[in-house]
């Protein structure tokens, strides 16, 4: 992997050469990466010309280089040149957009999104909340693509290396432009004197420029902060390793100087000592691997990171002194096969410390990383580490994300689906650290990745994956079952949504409950769209077929009974009818009804073939046998075997076409319908005046009917039912509300055609936000 050193655009004489640094470049792209650089590099001077803030030229052209360490794509590189210009408001997006294209602008959006969190240890509640928002925008940023936080990386890495040098000036000797304030106030960064060259592309011509700016101290230990609690981690959780540590040491230099320095100086005071002894260990090591013989290996030894030691120290509860083991060595193959053979030698040279001993290439970290890590008393009986890992676990260590976007020739830089998956599990990994080092963040998680996944909100900000289409109850049951069982509504974002409301990343979902369980069986009817999972489709079934199995035949009698009496189907041999609907006995039936196994309509279809009478006598109904021989159509209904009769009906039932009604024959008014139902027709006088009718199959006409909603009160609770029956072009009569304590009733009559639309709209209104019932009232 080819690094560049730090700021290789500086020349010795403090000049910004920007074509020596494109030189440089090329000796790592291939020339169709670096002309998009270099039209980025000539629009950033021309705007520098216009602004003449050497500090976000600077700052622009060192994330730039670190981008170009972790070899991302031109694209990412380019847009890091003009994020500090646009998160300054010295240049928008509509600016790049026109002179670099659409995608250069959308990088550089994301990235600003991630500006919304910083770490704090101490906030209020609305503070936490607006800290979990910050985060949400932080995580579309990041998913929507991935290269964002590269870019974000690359920008904190940039700062904190100049927080190191930073030394306030009191003067300068050119001003800035008023437009500089805001930056001064927004980022409050560092560049020192510096003298810039760059030979324009187009006129050749050579142009310098020199500045000086100075960094507001007071925004040094905010930067070290969010670096050391937030982006560190982050890129260790993406396996960043080349910046995970120099975030660390630098964030913990300018936290705690103190520390740093006396680790650093008692590092310095050991240092001939330590060199002279690395040495001798790699080539006690380099003999012993060749006489195993490997060829193909390098070998490099180094002084631990300063963070590392200190963390060492204080989890032992030592000093310097006390922390032995400060040495590691790294070995690179080019094979598995060979790196253990590396550790087998090291094992065999060197006696092994079994307690540190890690084997990440054969269950590698959740970020990736691979590699063996050993720890061995070597030579004077000093503790060394050393890690075996092959050059393509190197590199992945070291780029980790990143080297998705590392140019290959003729590979495609896109993620495959484990990847995205594995790239989720290290940015919820990531939140979870920024959640234990105080940001004000309880447990939030993040928005979308793929196209046919959502990611939604508990109230607590646990995160539901979900798939796309699923709706609250779906959510419901992937919580738990007794909560889908007991779901009676849903709030989406703190608004109502009905049950069946599809829904979006990122929303958070909050499931009213009833006491008691009580799905509804017209969930599992796959044209209602209440379900959408597997899981909550079978949670939904498994609740029916467990309730006890006397609960459900008792149940199914019920209705069967029920039903019959209502159909006026009597001395019916109920063993015969369990028989033709392929039950063994009456009891099956009964339980099949009561589970929902076995639909009435189906049995009551049986139930006519063997009804031998139409008349049951101990109902409290009892229609009027008549001649079958004829249905004469009059009014609104048919009435068997008379002719010329008017009928009319009821205005306490209600009844609609398809309803079961029956006819009674007044004096002198003609016959009047009531619903089969209806309370009142037990105390109509004269009850040898009933009648068989039927609905006769002509032109449609509407009916009145009255219905009670009862539902939890809420401010768009009339608008949603109004915008039912509109949508569905249904008339309103008249509306009536009755408080009950947090809920409400509403008594309202609207007009309706036939029975089957009356079903389809009570079924509608019931899964509005929030309804608990929607019943017909009669009688």
């Amino acid at each position: 992997m080819v690094k560049l050193k730090e700021n290789t655009f500086l020349q010795e004489d403090g000049q910004i050469n920007t074509e020596n640094w494109l030189a440089r470049l090329s000796t790592i792209f291939p020339p169709h990466y670096i002309e998009p650089i270099s039209q980025g590099i000539d629009f950033l001077w021309l705007i520098h010309d216009k602004l003449q803030n050497s500090e976000l030229l600077i700052t622009s052209l060192s994330m730039a280089e670190i981008l170009v360490d972790l070899q991302t794509d031109p694209e990412t590189i380019v847009a890091s040149l003009f994020c500090s210009y646009v998160q300054t408001e010295q240049l928008t997006l509509d600016d790049i957009s026109a002179k670099l294209g659409t995608v250069i602008p959308k990088l550089i959006a994301g990235t600003l999104r991630m500006d919304a969190i910083h770490y704090n240890a101490s906030v209020d509640h609305k503070e936490q909340q607006q800290s979990l928002d910050n985060l949400r925008k932080m995580m579309l940023a990041i998913i929507d693509d991935v290269r964002v936080v590269l870019i974000k990386l690359a920008e904190q890495t940039a700062l904190i290396r100049e927080a190191q040098t930073s030394t306030p000036v009191k003067s300068s000797p050119l001003a800035k432009p008023a437009s500089a304030k805001k930056d001064e106030e927004h980022t409050e960064r560092r560049a020192g004197m510096y003298t810039r060259v760059h030979e324009d592309s187009s006129t050749g011509a050579t142009k310098s420029f020199k500045a000086e700016v100075g960094l507001c101290k007071g925004s040094d230990k905010q930067l070290a902060l969010d670096v050391m609690y937030i982006y560190a981690p982050l890129a260790s959780r993406l396996g960043i390793g080349q910046l995970k540590w120099e975030l660390e040491d630098l964030a913990f230099r300018q936290l705690h100087s103190h520390d740093y320095k006396e680790i650093a100086k008692s590092l310095d005071s050991r240092r001939i000592d330590r060199e002279q002894y690395v040495e001798q260990v790699m080539q006690e090591l380099r003999l012993a691997l060749q006489s195993a013989g490997l060829e193909d290996f390098e070998m490099m030894g180094r002084a631990k990171h300063i963070y590392s030691i200190y963390r060492k120290m204080k989890r032992k509860d030592v000093d310097f002194s006390h922390i032995y083991d400060v040495i590691a060595i790294r070995v690179l193959t080019t094979t598995v096969h060979e790196a253990y053979t590396a550790l087998s030698t090291v094992h065999s040279i060197w006696q092994q410390i079994p307690a540190e001993f890690d084997d990440y290439i054969s269950k590698p970290k959740p970020n990736g990383y691979r590699s063996i890590h050993t720890a061995v008393v070597g030579p004077q009986n000093k503790n060394i580490e050393v890690q075996v890992r092959t050059r393509q676990m190197h590199e992945e260590s070291e780029l980790g994300i990143a080297a998705h976007w590392k140019y290959k020739e003729g590979a495609e830089t896109e993620l495959h689906f484990e990847k995205k998956i594995a790239w989720l599990r290290q940015v919820i990994e990531w939140q979870r650290d920024i959640a234990n080092h105080e940001t004000g963040i309880t447990n939030a998680d993040i928005h979308a990745l793929f196209d046919d996944r959502v990611y939604v909100f508990t109230p607590a900000g646990e995160v539901i994956d979900l798939p796309k289409g699923s709706t609250p109850l779906d959510f419901a049951y992937a919580i738990h079952s007794q909560i889908g069982h007991r779901c009676r509504g849903a709030k989406v974002n703190g608004n109502i949504v009905p049950l069946t409301y599809a829904m979006n990343t990122g929303e958070c979902i909050e499931i009213l409950t009833a006491k008691h369980p009580g799905p509804s069986r017209d969930w599992l009817n796959t044209s209602t769209g209440y379900i959408h999972t597997d899981k909550a489709r079978s949670r939904i079934s498994h609740w029916f077929k467990q309730l006890d199995v006397a609960q459900h035949i008792q149940e199914g009698r019920a209705a069967l009974e029920r039903e019959l009496k209502h159909r006026h189907l009597g001395q019916i041999d109920l063993n015969k009818l369990a028989r033709k609907m392929h039950c063994k006995t009456t009891d099956d039936l009964c339980l099949g009804i009561g589970r929902a196994e076995i639909r009435l309509s189906n049995v009551m279809q049986h139930a006519q073939t063997l009804s031998t009478q139409i008349i049951q006598p101990d109902a409290p109904v009892v229609a009027k046998p008549l001649p079958m021989s004829e249905t004469i159509s009059t009014g609104t209904a048919a009435v068997q075997g008379v002719s010329g009769i008017m009928t009319m009906t009821a205005k306490c039932c209600k009844p609609v076409p398809g309803d079961s009604v029956i006819g009674y024959i007044t004096r002198g008014r003609g016959i009047t319908i009531h619903r089969i139902d209806c309370k009142n027709l037990i105390q109509l006088p004269n009850r040898d005046r009933l009648i068989e009718v039927d609905w006769q199959q002509q032109k449609k006409e509407n009916y009145p009917v009255d219905i009670l909603l009862k539902a939890h009160d809420h401010t768009d609770l009339l608008k949603d039912i109004s915008g039912l029956l509109s949508t569905e072009k249904i008339r309103m009569l008249k509306l009536n509300t009755v408080p009950a304590q947090q809920n409400v009733l509403i008594y309202f009559s609207i007009e309706i055609s036939d029975h089957a639309l009356l079903q389809r709209i009570m079924d509608k209104l019931t899964h509005l936000p929030g309804v608990m019932l929607v019943q017909r009232v009669s009688g």
